[in-house]
């Protein structure tokens, strides 16, 4: 074994004792270059290490672990101390500090751990190393159809981890244009590790894709001020960690830290948990696919908003409560998929602070995949500690989309003693009704104690509609239930608050409420003269069939919707998940095309509901329209 250090900058496949050569001493490849056995420490700052494109170099020991390559020599962020355009295989760790490693266009870096147990590792140094960077923009960029692959050796799993950083202060200064990863990380350790990321640092990644990897990337310590966290054009394919336990991207901020700079995922596509805590994160284009796994598809923090924005934004889940929305949380354009039992979509945290704003929910759909009728699409966890405002404005809570009869759930589901709420909720359309469920805005369960008037702010100009007139149906607009004291003394709202909401095969309580109005036990859970301009009708919606996203695959591909439920839904899901594959990726499929799709069937149709709303306009959550006019033109509302 010969330990080789660098004299100057050059070319790797020139041999020692050749012009040009960047080595030290002769190694054991071929014609004396560095190979198999060997080590090599790039001490000097001026010092950059080309592997040409067509090369392939190999370093380290074969099934020894241990240090292949060390890069050190003072902060160099202007001059590479390699550059990666054709293949270099490592059977040791690549630990590096203070300077930066450049992946070409087509170069591959790849780690061969052979018969040892442990994974090789690119990983920053344990000297306090600042400002490591992995890539940069040089000559021979990365593109989407050319990337720079970091991979574990074929028919090896696990073989390595890209850790960046090695967890130390102010490491994180990645740039990259365009990077696969596969077969990396073990059940221990992530992919990808990131520590802490520090003001005026740089993590941002251009384009991603993995396959065959364990949890994608793992930012576990802070992120601080004034830094640029972006990922766009991500995608996970075939992840080896449990879905139930797989992270995609933990992410989380400096506590108390002021939040500034850039954080984002952009058009992304991923198969396990984001955890973001704190970070003020902006989700556009997202899908997140856990399919039945019990997992949240988003963990967020409790006390202060998680996200600026939040836009087509497209989950499917099997966890209660997989996602938490903090005060001062604004969601746009999000159709969550349940596929457990007595699922939640989405909640809201805990740990409150209330002065952080509303929580505001808009333009989203929730739908059952299967399960029961049972679920919570909007549920609040627990009480806040001062006043909390709660808006939904143009939400659909959909029927069970393999049983197109059965509704999903709760629209939304105050829990105890919600003294502190304030609940507004406008707009809305929801099925109702069909599979013994409790669909409806639903107050009070587990109540112990007399809340007064006010908790509910606003019930105004929503849809409920049942497909079927079958008896024995929870089918409501609005149901009070019995609490642990017996039942609330004073009304849940004023009767003014209540009004302007249309309905179709709603149910009557028994205890002198109006139809579609539920109280239990006791008639001053809802009170008798809520609503005074309500519509009972038949909206007749643009199109019967109940659209949704299983049928929007179905009119794609000539699929017949009945029987063919499951089949369709996981149909679209799939074709969503390719919109970072460089073929095969039919644009029909982009999120937002969804959301205009859904939205377009669900247009009332019907002139009793045209101009019947509180301010002249369309009860439910999407306007008014003659059954001859397209599709195309029917937009959602935004508030």
């Amino acid at each position: 074994m010969t330990a080789i250090a660098t004299v100057a900058s050059g070319n790797w496949d020139v041999p020692f004792g050749t012009a040009g050569t960047p080595w030290s001493a002769a190694g054991s490849g071929t014609g004396g270059i560095p190979g198999a056995g060997d080590t090599i420490t790039n001490g000097n700052i001026a010092h950059t290490v080309t592997i040409p494109a067509g090369v392939s170099a190999v370093i380290g020991v074969a099934g020894v672990f241990g240090t292949a390559v060390t890069i050190s020599g003072g902060n160099g962020l202007t001059v590479p101390a390699f550059i990666i355009n054709g293949t270099l295989k490592t059977y040791g760790t690549i630990l590096w500090g203070n300077r930066r490693i450049h992946g070409g266009a087509g170069g591959i870096l790849e780690f061969d751990k052979g018969t040892h147990a442990t994974a090789v590792t690119l990983a920053g140094t344990t000297n306090g190393a600042v400002n490591c960077k992995l890539m940069d923009a040089v000559a021979n960029v990365p593109t989407p159809a050319s990337p720079f692959i970091i991979q574990g050796a074929t028919g090896q799993s696990n073989s390595g981890h890209c850790v960046t950083t090695g967890g130390f202060t102010n490491c994180a200064q990645c740039d990259i244009t365009a990077i696969e990863l596969k077969r990396l990380g073990n059940a221990t350790t992530p992919a990808w590790l990131t520590g802490i990321v520090s003001s005026g640092d740089v993590m941002r990644v251009g384009r991603m894709i993995t396959d065959s990897c364990y949890d994608l990337v793992a930012c576990q310590s802070n992120i601080d001020t004034n830094c640029i966290y972006s990922f766009t054009n991500v995608t996970e394919n075939n992840p080896q960690s449990n879905v139930t336990t797989g992270i995609s991207l933990h992410i989380r901020s400096v506590s108390g830290a002021s939040i500034t700079g850039t954080r984002q995922l952009v058009h992304c596509r991923l198969r396990r948990n984001l955890k973001n805590y704190g970070i003020k994160l902006k989700l556009s284009d997202v899908v997140i696919d856990l399919g039945t796994g019990a997992n949240n598809a988003i963990e967020s923090s409790n006390a202060t908003s998680s996200f600026s924005t939040i836009d087509n934004l497209v989950t499917r889940h099997g966890q209660a409560t997989p996602m938490m929305l903090s005060p001062g949380d604004v969601m746009n354009s999000a159709y969550a998929l349940a596929t457990g039992i007595n699922t939640r979509w989405w909640g809201f945290s805990s740990g409150w602070d209330a002065t952080a704003g509303d929580i505001t929910v808009n333009n989203c759909i929730t739908q059952r995949v299967g399960g029961d009728s049972d679920g919570d699409p909007f549920i609040k966890s627990s009480n806040p500690t001062a006043v909390q405002r709660y808006v939904f404005r143009n939400c659909l809570s959909l029927h069970n989309a393999l049983n197109r009869l059965q509704d999903t759930g709760k629209i939304a589901s105050p829990l105890a003693n919600p003294s502190n709420e304030r609940w507004n909720i406008e707009r809305c359309t929801w099925v109702t009704g069909g599979g013994g469920g409790e669909t409806a805005i639903n107050f009070g369960e587990n109540q112990s104690v007399d809340v007064g008037t006010g908790v509910m702010e606003s019930i105004k100009n929503n849809l409920a509609f049942s497909p079927t007139g079958a008896a024995g149906s929870e089918k409501w607009i609005l149901r009070g239930i019995l609490g642990a004291a017996g039942f609330f003394q004073t009304p849940i709202l004023l009767a003014a608050n209540c009004d302007y909401n249309g309905g179709f095969n709603l149910s009557t309580d028994g205890f002198g409420n109006p139809n579609g109005y539920r109280s239990q036990n006791n008639a001053s859970n809802v009170g008798t003269s809520v609503g005074a301009h309500d519509v009972r009708a038949d909206p007749q919606f643009r199109d019967p069939r109940l659209r949704d996203i299983g049928l929007w695959y179905a009119d794609k591909t000539g699929t017949t919707i009945t029987g063919n439920e499951q089949a369709c839904v996981d149909g679209a899901m799939a074709e969503m998940m390719k919109a970072n594959d460089l073929t095969g990726y039919d644009t029909y499929y982009d999120v937002a095309n969804l959301f205009t799709y859904v939205y377009a069937g669900w247009a009332p149709t019907a002139g009793a509901y045209r101009g019947t709303a509180s301010d002249g306009g369309t009860m439910g959550a999407v306007a008014w329209a003659s059954l001859g006019s397209g599709t195309t033109m029917i937009r959602r509302r935004r508030r």
